[in-house]
């Protein structure tokens, strides 16, 4: 959860990542699927860090622990149908989910 309408999650097996979840504070809920979904932040300042989902072995890196994010590239909008009214979206060039 960002308090944005936007969230940008970076998907990576957890091996490619170095990162100590037990020094983050976390959260768990359940998700529109059914499953738990997890979120980890940073325990001074609030920022979400990561996030994994239950039946998935990826590790979801918020874009904003990069210091660089010219690289990254969208490749779906999720949850669509919550997007904000007032959201336009370039017909063609991302997956909806």
């Amino acid at each position: 959860m960002s308090g944005s309408a936007f969230l940008v999650w970076l998907e990576y097996r957890p091996e490619e990542v170095k990162l100590n979840l037990r020094e983050l504070k976390h959260y768990s809920r359940k998700g529109a699927s059914g499953n738990r979904v997890n979120f980890f932040f940073c325990g001074a300042c609030g920022s979400t860090i990561c996030g994994t989902m239950e039946g998935r072995p990826s590790l979801f890196l918020t874009a904003g622990v990069f210091d660089e994010t010219d690289w990254i590239l969208p490749g779906a909008h999720l949850w669509k149908g919550s997007a904000q009214k007032w959201l336009q979206r370039s017909a063609g060039t991302l997956d909806v989910f």
